[in-house]
């Protein structure tokens, strides 16, 4: 967390505490509270969670990123982000179905692992022979 928490001290006087009040209300030193308030510490989560309850404000508001420029962007159409050929190729995998899918694929591997046998037990008979040859 960069910059000073402006806020805190905002917040602290709208309510009327000195910042040694603040610190007792929330078990840490007056000079923790000054070091805030000047951005030369940041306080922790647990911290964090404790000014917002004392100062009855959220922990966005304090941190300072409710503003409109620190929100999340609208998420941009699909449209703006793929091309034509990434949306036409999503459109169709959504349209897809899955189960056929995965039953083709096991076909795939069922004829792959059969292929496999089968060039083992080939190279087996091949090298049976090699070896009679060499022997003979």
């Amino acid at each position: 967390m960069k910059g000073s928490l402006h806020r805190i001290s905002k917040c602290r006087g709208e309510l009327g505490y000195s910042q040694k009040q603040l610190a007792q209300k929330l078990g840490v030193s007056r000079s923790t509270v000054g070091m805030w308030e000047t951005g030369r510490s940041s306080p922790n989560p647990f911290e964090l969670k404790e000014l917002s309850k004392v100062l009855n404000v959220s922990v966005d508001y304090i941190l300072e990123i409710d503003s409109l420029s620190e929100l999340p962007k609208e998420k941009p159409a699909l449209g703006e982000i793929l091309t034509k050929d990434e949306s036409r190729l999503l459109t169709a995998f959504r349209a897809v179905n899955l189960e056929k899918i995965r039953i083709a694929m096991l076909e795939i591997f069922e004829d792959y692992a059969d292929a496999n046998v089968f060039r083992m037990a080939t190279d087996s008979k091949k090298r049976r022979s090699t070896d009679e040859d060499i022997c003979t």
